[in-house]
């Protein structure tokens, strides 16, 4: 009887943990380092990690080298190895095996460039699958030599497809801010189908609004967020500050003028935080927020809107 799935995080994560069993055991039975390397560029690793690559190569196999799927996988072996740590240690470890296995992998994605291109994702798989063969089979001359030909053809058939980004210019020319002061939106980009993208700063009348950029490394975060501060910059009703943690991108001196505030490490950045609250707070305090929408339980007990009306543009930039 074929075992029902809640969702595909439920099968994900059982895969996982189906595919740690067997790395364990087969990380006790020992040997030699292991190259994983080309011949003429050697990379040897202990045993233990070259079978936890080849398993983690595997389950992006299981998952389609998507990354989210893997990602919330580990997440919930990770979770199921906490709560069985106590009660239930030997399945823990496998769980715990599970969600390493989840994390190398996404590592794998990620520096792939997988997470975001869809053709990198698809060369990823391809290697994947040789790999796999290989570390099965590859003993066998006929299977390596099949397992070399057909990771060859497969990598010539996705490079022959026509890329969508193909003809695409690496950089546009900054036109000028968009920004416009009745609907407090600004133009952040365009879609692939040539509808434009907006940013909303603010809803006239209400207050400032929140802004949320995910995605993985070299996406584009910081290239986004500094769209969004120049186009706050330019107007005289935003107060600005800014937080770098890491200072990464060196901002004092390019923010000279313009940035009411600059955080630049993490505790600078944690009281920048605390002191936007106070400001919120006192403002509440006046009466100078309105609610616009339903007050949850803990903004009720404290006095505070859902969406106050807050003047200071607080933009981490990490």
């Amino acid at each position: 009887m074929a075992r029902e799935w809640k969702n595909q995080q439920d099968k994900d994560s059982f895969q996982a943990w189906v595919l740690a069993t067997n790395c364990l055991l087969y990380e006790a039975d020992g040997g030699p380092d292991v190259n994983i390397g080309a011949e003429d560029t050697p990379e040897n690793v202990p045993h233990e990690v070259a079978v936890q690559i080849n398993y983690a190569q595997n389950l992006i196999l299981e998952c389609d080298g998507d990354f989210e799927r893997i990602r919330a996988a580990g997440r919930a072996c990770q979770q199921a190895a906490a709560e069985r740590q106590k009660d239930h240690p030997g399945r823990a470890r496998q769980d715990a095996r599970a969600a390493d296995l989840c994390e190398r992998a996404a590592q794998m994605v990620l520096d792939a460039g997988a997470a975001v291109d869809d053709r990198n994702r698809r060369h990823l798989l391809a290697h994947c699958q040789y790999a796999s063969t290989m570390a099965t089979l590859g003993g066998i001359p006929v299977v390596a030599d099949d397992a070399q030909n057909d990771l060859e053809q497969t990598l010539r058939e996705i490079d022959a497809e026509p890329d969508p980004a193909d003809g695409l210019p690496d950089q546009l020319r900054f036109e000028g801010t968009t920004y416009d002061p009745a609907t407090g939106r600004f133009r952040i980009g365009e879609g692939a189908d040539g509808v434009a993208a907006h940013w909303r700063l603010n809803t006239p009348g209400a207050g400032m609004e929140h802004g949320l950029i995910l995605g993985p490394a070299q996406i584009g975060k910081s290239n986004v967020l500094r769209l969004v501060l120049v186009e706050a910059s330019v107007q005289p009703k935003f107060a600005i500050w800014m937080a770098d943690p890491t200072d990464r991108h060196h901002f004092p001196g390019f923010l000279e003028g313009i940035a009411t505030k600059v955080a630049t490490s993490p505790r600078d950045s944690i009281q920048l935080l605390r002191e936007a609250v106070r400001v919120i707070y006192s403002r509440t305090k006046r009466g100078h927020f309105r609610v616009t929408g339903t007050v949850g339980p803990m903004a009720a007990r404290r006095g505070w809107p859902v969406r106050p009306p807050v003047r200071p543009l607080v933009v981490p930039t990490r």
